[in-house]
């Protein structure tokens, strides 16, 4: 389940294709994209590795840019909160704004109960 902005999205994820830099991990990995659009706004996509890293089920999220772990912007696991990230947002205005959010697993339990929230997008003028 994708969530932001008050409103949920629910997205099952596929098995992953074409990613590089992938750590060792066992099972077959899976990705979804997650879109960060504040409802003002124009946002970006990122690209989101779920791995089985110890072969006991689905535990770790990477979050990407890119389908490129080496760009990855968060690593996390359930329970855990991603750093701020800032981002460039086109308004409705066509003005560019700056903005942070966060990305926090609310729940990882097996293939089809992944629960990642993006937090609101917090702007400031540029």
């Amino acid at each position: 389940m994708q969530s932001g902005s008050g409103r949920a999205v629910q997205v099952k994820p596929d098995q992953a294709s074409g990613w590089k830099n992938v750590p060792d991990h066992k099972g077959t990995p899976l990705e979804i994209a997650i879109h960060v659009p504040p409802t003002y706004a124009k946002g970006p996509t990122y690209h989101v590795l779920i791995l089985d890293s110890k072969g006991s089920g689905y535990d770790r999220v990477i979050i990407a840019p890119n389908k490129d772990v080496a760009q990855k912007i968060a690593e996390l696991a359930e329970g855990e909160r991603s750093a701020w990230i800032e981002e460039k947002f086109v308004d409705s205005h066509g003005e560019q704004k700056r903005g942070r959010f966060y990305f926090y697993v609310i729940r990882l339990q097996g293939r089809e109960d992944l629960r990642l929230y993006h937090s609101a997008i917090n702007t400031r003028r540029t």
